[in-house]
């Protein structure tokens, strides 16, 4: 059985590759030992200007179908997957901004987890990662038993690294019990 979505964490975002400041893409892990409907869920991106309480935010990716027990999915810009021969799991609107900004993971009334980047903006999480070069990537990091590290401050909880790694392939499509009618049908004459 499916289980809520609160076992979703970001563990990589890339805002640009070293080529192009449009090859964007963001990984989301599913923590938990049970698949995660996705249906509902919004991978959601706002400006550093904006105020990360009461500010508007822009959908980047609708995700549906069900990301299976600790796995990985993939939403990447078309031009990530037009420079590395595969697409990702789901098509990400490119347009991150590679010096300041946020990422959210929103189920339509809470946001699940988040990443705030850029020196001096207010993070929903702790405190805001460094902002990075292009072609690096904001990678989470994972503790002594390979679990990843939550500890909700994005400044500790994420790193910059200059390998990023694009993995998803863990959602699939959620399957629906038919509907039996269990009643039987009584005539009278």
């Amino acid at each position: 059985h499916a289980q809520p979505a609160s076992g979703l964490v970001i563990t990589e975002v890339m805002t640009g590759s070293s080529s192009s400041a449009s090859s964007e893409f963001v990984k989301i892990y599913n923590q938990s030992d049970s698949p995660v409907i996705l249906t509902n869920i919004k991978i959601q991106y706002q400006a550093s200007s904006q105020s990360p309480t009461n500010g508007s935010w822009t959908t980047k990716a609708n995700l549906d179908g069900q990301l299976k027990a600790r796995s990985f999915l993939l939403a990447s810009s078309t031009v990530f997957d037009s420079e590395h021969t595969s697409a990702g799991d789901f098509l990400l609107t490119s347009g991150l901004s590679s010096t300041s900004g946020r990422i959210r993971i929103f189920d339509g009334s809470t946001a699940l987890d988040s990443l705030t980047w850029g020196d001096g903006v207010q993070a929903l999480e702790g405190t805001s990662i460094t902002a990075n070069l292009g072609g690096f990537s904001y990678k989470r990091i994972v503790n002594q038993d390979a679990q990843f590290v939550d500890d909700n401050n994005n400044s500790t909880d994420f790193v910059s690294s200059d390998a990023p790694f694009a993995q998803g392939g863990g959602v699939e499509e959620v399957e629906i019990d038919p509907v039996v009618d269990i009643c039987p049908i009584t005539l009278k004459l």
